[in-house]
């Protein structure tokens, strides 16, 4: 495993246990403070071009020391800025 990765590897670990403490210390709010928690989030991200609904991350390390890293997003666009930034998405690969 590259160094690189390994960093990357514990820092993501690193903020799914930091994540998940504090999930676990959160009440879990009723669904009218959901919806006004939704509502104050909108406005406050009103003025961004895109805003990142949910990143996901997934790595396989495979014996051989080969990888496999997935990402799945879901970003919301919400101007022609957003448009011109990830209308045209490009991934390197070797």
């Amino acid at each position: 495993m590259s160094y690189r990765w390994s960093h990357v590897l514990i820092g993501f670990l690193v903020v799914l246990v930091v994540s998940l403490s504090a999930d676990a210390q959160t009440p879990v709010p009723d669904s009218k403070q959901k919806a006004n928690n939704a509502n104050a989030n909108a406005n406050v991200n009103a003025e961004e071009a895109a805003v990142f609904d949910r990143i996901l991350n997934h790595v396989h390390f495979d014996n051989d020391g080969t990888e496999l890293s997935e990402t799945e997003a879901v970003i919301r666009i919400q101007s022609q800025a957003g448009v011109e930034e990830f209308g045209q998405l490009v991934f390197g690969y070797s």
